[in-house]
């Protein structure tokens, strides 16, 4: 069974997010938001980085209530990064890679702004900057 928990940056980082960008470069994937305040937060999983996906999170319904059931008896503890266990994401990507990360500890992050779900698949925590 799918399991969540609570990923804490070793940055304080705002509670409401808006997705601004999202680019893939030769050296990893780059994550840009902001919140409601335009202080920009940009996520950057440069060494790891495996795969990654972004929804609408209008399309993220069931996958919502089952987090919210999940955290409803800790809904102080809820948060908008989680890291996710025995994923779906993450046995679907062990199978396309002919067993070449099957002994890799592989993260499965999920971001959750106001507006897009970012998931990514990591072997590497990201480095995470806030400015103004």
């Amino acid at each position: 069974m799918k399991k969540w928990r609570i990923w804490k940056p070793d940055i304080e980082i705002p509670k409401f997010i808006y997705s601004k960008s999202c680019y893939i470069t030769e050296k990893g994937l780059i994550l840009g938001f902001e919140d409601e305040n335009y202080k920009k937060i940009t996520i950057s999983f440069l060494d790891g980085y495996l795969s990654n996906r972004e929804t609408d999170e209008g399309c993220f319904d069931k996958t919502w209530s089952n987090i919210y059931s999940y955290f409803d008896e800790k809904k102080s503890e809820m948060s908008n990064f989680l890291k996710v266990d025995n994923s779906e994401y993450l046995r679907w990507f062990k199978k396309q890679g002919f067993d070449e990360y099957e002994d890799k500890i592989i993260e499965h992050y999920i971001i959750i702004a106001y507006d897009v779900i970012s998931e990514v698949l990591a072997t590497a925590e990201p480095k995470i900057e806030v400015s103004e």
